[in-house]
């Protein structure tokens, strides 16, 4: 365990400097107070769920999530949010201490995600890299978060408080069902149930 946890505190060290040279291209997601998505501070936050039948690559469906957003018109700005990730491989789960971390997803393409994803979370980037700072700083700053790691399954009543205000989680049960999840203090709940309809809808093509 004790060997296992060094390899992977060492790969967090061991990385390429951010190919990006314009921070300003990285603008935290605002999402539409017209769209499904829509919340308010003042409504109390609750958790919606749908289980989707058919079978799902979830880093493929992943982004076509996050296109399938854009197409309904739930973002009003930027292009930047977050996902996580377990880092550790299937030989390092035996490792102490946290080893997960944060994957930025930029809405208009996908190379800053696989550019990322090489078993060094965003968090630790940002020590040495002020480009990844500043793509973290971003990312905690959108109005929405993708969780696909590990799920949480806290009833909605239990969370005191949350970074981001909408959360949307990816729970991969088997080859062949998948279950979405949207917390959030939304303005309409029927909005989010047709929201997920419609998603149900486009992936199995009809």
């Amino acid at each position: 365990m004790k060997s296992n946890y060094k390899d992977y505190i060492q790969k967090q060290y061991n990385f390429m400097h951010s190919p990006y040279k314009n921070k300003n291209e990285f603008k935290p997601i605002k999402l539409s107070r017209k769209g499904a998505l829509s919340w308010d501070i003042e409504k109390p936050r609750i958790t919606i769920s749908k289980k989707l039948n058919f079978s799902v690559c979830v880093e493929e469906f992943l982004f076509e999530l996050v296109e399938f957003l854009k197409e309904e018109k739930v973002f009003c700005s930027g292009n930047i949010l977050c996902t996580s990730q377990l880092w550790s491989s299937v030989y390092d789960y035996d490792c102490l201490g946290m080893t997960t971390g944060l994957i930025p997803i930029k809405t208009d393409e996908k190379s800053v995600y696989s550019e990322i994803k090489k078993g060094v979370s965003l968090e630790a980037k940002a020590f040495k890299d002020s480009t990844y700072k500043y793509i973290l700083d971003a990312c905690l700053l959108s109005e929405l978060f993708i969780n696909t790691s590990t799920i949480r399954n806290i009833p909605s009543q239990y969370t005191l408080d949350n970074t981001f205000p909408v959360g949307i989680e990816i729970d991969h049960r088997n080859d062949s069902i998948v279950k979405i999840i949207l917390e959030g203090k939304f303005c309409s709940k029927e909005a989010i149930k047709k929201l997920l309809n419609k998603l149900e809808l486009n992936f199995k093509g009809d």
